[in-house]
């Protein structure tokens, strides 16, 4: 079974050719780092993402106990 950076290694040989005009395979250390920069950037974006979304959860989470402690104090 193929990792996540194997199928973005052979899923972007087309865009780097379209992109830098060389094949992936003339200068493999320049594609590989190209590759590592989408790996990466996918993976913080991913992260980013994710702690947004905690973010927004532990606000909602916040606001419902402000509302539940001030409907108790009445």
């Amino acid at each position: 079974m193929a990792s996540n950076f194997d199928r973005t290694f052979d899923k972007n040989k087309t865009e780097f050719k379209n992109k830098f005009g060389i094949d992936w395979n003339t200068n493999p250390q320049l594609y590989l780092t190209y590759i590592q920069s989408i790996y990466l950037s996918t993976i913080t974006e991913i992260a980013n993402n994710g702690l947004g979304q905690i973010t927004a959860q532990q606000k909602e989470t916040h606001q419902l106990l402000q509302h539940i402690s001030q409907t108790l104090s009445k």
